[in-house]
């Protein structure tokens, strides 16, 4: 599988990140969310209320160039935010949970 986000709905139908953008997503229809990285899974638990997705990149100041270092897939529940992230380059993940 292609590396990126896999979401399912509450009817078991599922979207991927190559075919559609987040913005384009029924986030409140979302069930579950999943980050796939370098043959890896990396699942969040379902049924949370609202689930989010983003990259983390450095840019050059000039607009040379991009470059994606992170991916990361959480929830907000309870005034918190927890955040699984992998580092691109040395599949590092890590776990943030933060106040919103």
């Amino acid at each position: 599988m292609k590396d990126g986000w896999v979401a399912r709905y509450e009817d078991g139908s599922v979207i991927r990140e190559c075919d559609r953008n987040w913005k384009d997503v029924e986030i409140d229809k979302v069930v579950q969310l999943c980050l796939f990285h370098d043959g890896r899974v990396f699942r969040l638990p379902s049924g949370k209320r609202k689930y989010i997705q983003g990259k983390g990149a450095s840019a050059n100041l000039d607009g040379s160039g991009l470059k994606i270092l992170s991916r990361y897939i959480g929830f907000d529940e309870n005034g918190k935010r927890t955040i699984l992230r992998v580092t691109i380059d040395t599949g590092d993940c890590s776990l943030e949970i933060m106040a919103t």
